[in-house]
């Protein structure tokens, strides 16, 4: 995670999935055995989510979607759900 004043570029490296579709990608508080989906911390796709390498994506948090994802941190895992509309992936904080 790069952070600037209050903002934040998340990168995540992901394999398995299709390149040629848009791909979405959720945080959510828990782990990969145990997410908890209630309330996700961010939603983000199209526009939201670059693509920088065939496995490789960015994605922009505001001010207030970063100090959402540091306080989950802060209390317990964070778990990036990465998908192509088909399949997922998986990411780990």
């Amino acid at each position: 995670m790069e952070t600037s004043g209050h903002q934040a570029t998340l990168t995540l490296k992901v394999d398995g999935l299709l390149n040629e579709t848009r791909w979405t990608v959720e945080l959510d508080r828990g782990t990969i055995d145990r997410p908890d989906l209630r309330v996700p911390i961010v939603f983000k796709s199209g526009d939201d989510v670059t693509r920088v390498a065939p496995d490789t994506i960015t994605v922009h948090l505001t001010d207030r979607e970063l100090r959402t994802f540091q306080i989950a941190r802060h209390d317990g895992d964070v778990l990036a759900i990465i998908s192509d509309g088909a399949r997922m992936g998986y990411v780990s904080f």
